[in-house]
């Protein structure tokens, strides 16, 4: 799967900045020499297998992306 993400702001070229999948995996990119804070950098990541039945929530359970996340994944979808 191939993503896009935003440079988070205080990320110079050549530093490291984590991702998180839809899939809940963390990644660590490493910001191109050509980029900066709010560029778009794509990524590819092997997702994790969908998850069974006995992982999903109980009935009336609910599961939420961390407001962080969210935030990364709107700026993301600007760029797309």
């Amino acid at each position: 799967v191939t993503l896009q993400v935003a440079v988070p702001d205080g990320v110079a070229p050549g530093q490291a900045f984590a991702v998180t999948t839809p899939d809940g995996q963390v990644l660590q990119l490493t910001c191109p020499d050509e980029c900066g804070p709010g560029s778009p950098v794509m990524f590819s990541y092997i997702p994790l297998a969908a998850p069974t039945q006995d992982a999903a929530p109980a009935e009336g359970g609910e599961t939420q992306a961390h407001p962080d996340d969210v935030k990364v994944f709107e700026e993301a979808a600007a760029y797309v």
